[in-house]
């Protein structure tokens, strides 16, 4: 084999740029393999030579292509084959949403709070649920004690309201500019 060899209890390599001030290193220990340094950046090339992953002094990510997490490949951006689930945290690690594929026959996209609790359901035939795993409209809501749909524009003179329309009809209740309406349309 041709290279260079470093065969000890703890082996490192480091490589000084002298001109930058920076050094870089790559090591094992324990059984890890540790890359890094005092860099600008830390790049992962592909075979090609061109960067494939770029880690900035302030450990911000950037992927030159997909990303696959779990052992699936992919043509899409991001793919999640193991659980399916992405959580976003606050910045203190306490809070919580989970956006997650809960499979089965529905192959509903669920958003759940931080008590585990599923707020916002939309099914493969792309019903809303909010309050409900199993909507059966294009948008139900429901709660134990109040299930209030709101609507409010800020704007003088303004609508606000809602609308229901069949082919043959028309409901609408609204307010305009601080006026009430109810109002039934026939457009047969």
């Amino acid at each position: 084999a041709y290279g260079y060899y470093v065969n000890s209890g703890t082996p490192i390599l480091v490589l000084d740029e002298s001109d930058q001030s920076k050094t870089g290193y790559a090591a094992v220990s324990g059984g890890n393999m540790y890359v890094g340094g005092v860099v600008t950046n830390l790049i992962l090339q592909s075979g090609n030579g061109s960067n494939a992953l770029t880690i900035d002094s302030s450990q911000n990510t950037t992927f030159a292509g997909d990303v696959t997490i779990g052992s699936e490949s992919t043509t899409k951006a991001l793919k999640l084959p193991n659980n399916g689930e992405i959580q976003l945290f606050n910045t203190n690690d306490d809070n919580k949403f989970t956006i997650r594929n809960t499979g089965g026959s529905q192959n509903t996209l669920a958003i759940e709070l931080n008590n585990g609790t599923d707020a916002v359901t939309i099914s493969s035939l792309g019903l809303v649920g909010i309050g409900t795993t199993v909507p059966a409209f294009p948008l139900e809501v429901e709660n134990s004690s109040t299930a209030y749909i709101f609507s409010e524009t800020t704007g003088a003179s303004a609508s606000s309201g809602y609308r229901w329309k069949t082919p043959d009809s028309e409901f609408a209740w609204f307010s305009t500019g601080g006026t009430n309406a109810m109002a039934l349309y026939d457009y047969v």
